[in-house]
């Protein structure tokens, strides 16, 4: 006996179930099943879709609803009655629409039915030797068996005690009650056997339902003739009843079948090539493929089990700073990258203002109020973990929490991070959270405690001092580790280079600074070509001697009188690339239009004002090459 399950896995399924209402079938008397060597009688069994995933809340799997789209009216229609019924309905009762007649009685009387096949091997014996009164009694509703191999399930729809009986002519005998002991009566024969039609349904997914074209065999096939059964015509009966077969009926139920096909595969195929399994209805598809594992499971107490198996979804992680733990400390600052300042121009009068700006700090969070969450998922599920849903955050005072939805994007559907605000300093929150697709959710991520900071008024405080003795100015570093002052040089500094130092709590960075005497504008007038970092204001301390052609650049212009500047190419006439208005104490930071391809090369930039010029500037402007 192959052994069936007497239990099934409690795991999340989507499952075609077919209730079982019998059990083990036996064989036959008079010969064995060939296919079958322990079939199960699944006659009565209705097929039911069925959904299972985990609860939301708990994990345990409960029955869902099937997303719309996944079935058609056909595979509707399949699980609309017992499957042994359909076969019923198919054998004995649909008329083929060319013949108007069922399944049953074409095997007996069709074109090629039983009937016609004994007349035809009855005459082979010779010109008087003939067939008739031939009837056949097929049985009208069968028996359906099933066996399984893995993924492969082979079903047999068994007809038992079908009969046949029909008389012979001879030259040696007479019709029925005529017969004489010179004359005896026509030899009779009455043939009972038994037919299985069998097809195979192949079961390696959901979308890959495939039924195979039947075969037919018949067994049991027990013989009632007459005494004066002799000769050829015994011959011409153990041929057509060769080996215990009805071959006969064995080819015209085989034929027949070909024909009309059995109910099961139309369905089948409805099914994968519906919008669900091609993918026409991508979200009908990508949740129906969540369900990614299947395996066929017979069970005596419930039937077959087509299982689709929707795995758990994993549980992400929650990840928190907690500035109340020492141990734990906030993000650090990007290793690759040190925190920087810069000035926005490159050079300063003694006793005037400059503007200082601050980068790649560590980003001041304001832990006393506010607080960034990580979420961590795995997105090792087909069509992301929360496809069709999205992430839930459980979060608030401890004591007081609350469930709130957050949205990732179309390409990564779970959140990746949550900025929680509004927070209580030195207040203990927590937060957990799960990730949920169209059918489910994972379950919720172990809780995390943090609590707030205390407030500290010199949290993110930088000091700007000069040549590391005299401070300058303070700042505040922002959320997004960067900071703007505005710093006094004191007007008693020396001239020449200065080093400028930003020192915070945790980092610290420096740069040089040209400091100038006071000079009246209309003294001697300078440019300087300056480049910009990303995040830089002004015109910062970069000097630079070349840039790209149809490119803006920076310029910087001290010691001009207050008014308009032109500047040009190598000439006070040549070509205009672009113009500034100097300020009241002479200086200028100004992009210029560029200079086109057409001009590239070495070229003097002149600063004119008034028609002549008061700075010279030797650059040179290069075509950007492209790929190759």
């Amino acid at each position: 006996m192959t052994q069936i399950c007497s239990s099934i896995r409690f795991k999340p399924v989507f499952v075609i179930l077919l209730g079982m209402t019998s059990h083990v079938a036996t064989t036959q008397p008079g010969g064995n099943v060939p296919i079958f060597t322990s079939p199960i009688d699944i006659t009565g069994l209705s097929l039911k879709v069925q959904a299972v995933a985990p609860d939301r809340e708990t994990g345990q799997p409960i029955e869902v609803a099937l997303p719309p789209g996944i079935t058609g009216p056909g595979f509707g229609l399949l699980l609309s009655a017992p499957l042994s019924a359909q076969f019923d309905q198919y054998w004995s009762a649909t008329r083929d629409p060319k013949t108007n007649r069922t399944a049953r009685e074409e095997a007996c009387d069709g074109q090629d039915g039983i009937a016609k096949q004994i007349e035809v091997q009855i005459h082979k014996i010779g010109t008087a030797f003939n067939a008739y009164d031939i009837s056949c009694d097929l049985a009208s509703k069968g028996q359906l068996l099933l066996q399984q191999q893995g993924s492969r399930l082979t079903l047999a729809y068994q007809l038992t005690s079908n009969k046949v009986n029909f008389k012979i002519t001879t030259p040696f005998t007479c019709k029925a009650g005529n017969g004489t002991f010179l004359c005896p009566n026509d030899p009779r024969v009455g043939v009972t056997f038994t037919t299985q039609i069998i097809t195979v349904i192949r079961a390696g997914g959901i979308c890959e339902l495939a039924g195979e074209d039947a075969t037919v065999i018949t067994q049991s096939v027990t013989i009632d003739a007459s005494k004066n059964l002799a000769g050829t015509v015994a011959t011409a009966i153990d041929d057509l009843l060769l080996g215990h077969k009805f071959s006969a009926a064995e080819r015209v139920i085989e034929k027949m079948e070909k024909r009309r096909r059995l109910p099961l595969e139309s369905a089948f195929k409805e099914l994968r090539d519906g919008d669900a399994c091609t993918g026409k209805n991508q979200t009908v598809s990508r949740i129906l493929k969540s369900f990614s594992e299947f395996e066929v499971i017979v069970d005596v107490r419930q039937g077959i089990l087509l299982k689709s198996t929707h795995p758990p979804i994993p549980v992400p992680t929650v990840q928190v700073p907690d500035p109340g733990a020492p141990s734990t400390p906030l993000p650090p600052q990007p290793t690759f990258t040190p925190p920087t300042i810069s000035a926005d121009r490159p050079s300063v009068q003694a006793g005037t203002a400059l503007g200082i700006n601050g980068r790649f700090f560590p980003p001041n969070l304001d832990v006393t109020r506010s607080l960034p969450v990580t979420i961590l998922s795995n997105s090792g599920i087909l069509g992301g973990p929360c496809f069709g849903g999205g992430t839930d955050l459980r979060w608030g005072p401890v004591g007081n929490l609350s469930i709130q939805r957050l949205a990732g994007t179309q390409q990564v559907p779970c959140a990746a991070s949550f900025g929680a605000t509004n927070l209580s300093p030195s207040t203990a929150y927590q937060f957990s959270a799960r990730n949920c697709d169209a059918i489910t959710c994972s379950l919720w991520s172990k809780p995390i405690r943090v609590t707030t900071g205390k407030i500290d008024p010199n949290r993110g405080r930088v000091v700007l001092a000069l040549d590391l003795q005299t401070q300058v100015g303070t700042a505040v570093i922002s959320e997004r580790g960067t900071f703007d002052a505005t710093i006094v040089i004191p007007a008693g500094t020396a001239l020449g280079n200065h080093r400028l130092r930003a020192s915070g709590a945790e980092a610290q960075a420096q740069m040089t600074i040209a400091v100038t005497g006071v000079s009246p504008t209309g003294g001697k007038a300078s440019i300087t070509m300056v480049g910009i970092l990303n995040g830089e204001t002004g015109c910062p301390p970069h000097p630079i001697n070349s840039t790209q052609t149809d490119a803006s650049f920076l310029l910087f212009g001290a010691g001009f009188q207050p008014g308009a500047v032109s500047v040009r190419l190598d000439t006070v006439a040549g070509f205009e690339v672009g113009s500034a208005i100097a300020q009241a104490d002479g200086r200028f930071c100004q992009s210029m239009r560029g200079v086109p391809s057409a001009r590239a090369g070495n070229h003097v930039l002149m600063a004119v004002q008034n028609g002549v010029s008061q700075a010279q500037l030797a650059a040179a402007f290069v075509v950007a090459s492209g790929p190759h």
